[in-house]
């Protein structure tokens, strides 16, 4: 059987460039993660637990996806009103740290996605998906706004018919990834079993944690 797990945070375009970024040396070692998923309260998900798992985990599995695998995680939560909210501080198996900070105690009239990874004097954020900015090292005598060295930032052209959610949130390339896997092609980085249940396995500690 071909068998496909539904992270689509890994098909996302802008984050499959950040990881390219990362993996071609372009911000140098990584040294700290830093990342925030905030929503509003799901109807059908109810409980820490439901939405570590069917909520979060995106954003976990991301973690991994970019950075690498988490070797210790220390949290703490707060569930009010059956809606929950929780902080993990973070330390990667190549050394890297990390702060995430999720919850559910947000509305849904604005998505709120924001990543952002630091290497040795350099960095990139992508913010709500669609805008990812790589930024160089600036010298410590330099005026930032005046320095020649400028952030490189992708944009999707809006205009085109691909740019559209299902496109941008990783849906359609999702798919597309599962009828390559059919047809014997397994797509970059795209999740295996292992991955969902190492994610998983992430979502729990955070969970179990408690401080």
């Amino acid at each position: 059987k071909v068998v496909q797990v539904g992270l689509n945070r890994r098909f996302t375009p802008a984050y499959r460039r950040a990881r390219a970024i990362i993996r071609q040396g372009g911000i140098g070692q990584v040294t700290h993660y830093l990342g925030k998923y905030s929503t509003g309260h799901h109807p059908d998900i109810s409980g820490t637990w439901p939405f570590l798992r069917d909520q979060s985990i995106h954003q976990l599995d991301l973690i991994r996806y970019l950075v690498g695998e988490v070797e210790e995680v220390t949290a703490l939560l707060n569930d009010r009103d059956g809606k929950t909210t929780f902080d993990a501080v973070l330390r990667f198996a190549n050394g890297a740290v990390g702060l995430f900070t999720s919850s559910e105690q947000y509305g849904w009239d604005k998505p709120n996605e924001y990543v952002e990874v630091a290497g040795q004097g350099q960095w990139l954020s992508i913010d709500d998906q669609i805008r990812l900015t790589q930024h160089p090292a600036v010298p410590f005598d330099a005026e930032p706004i005046l320095d020649g060295g400028a952030s490189l930032r992708w944009e999707p052209s809006m205009a085109l018919p691909r740019s559209r959610s299902l496109n941008l949130q990783g849906y359609a390339y999702e798919l597309a990834a599962f009828a390559e896997a059919v047809r014997g092609k397994r797509c970059e980085g795209a999740p295996y079993v292992e991955d969902a249940w190492k994610s998983l396995q992430l979502a729990w500690a955070v969970h179990e944690s408690r401080g």
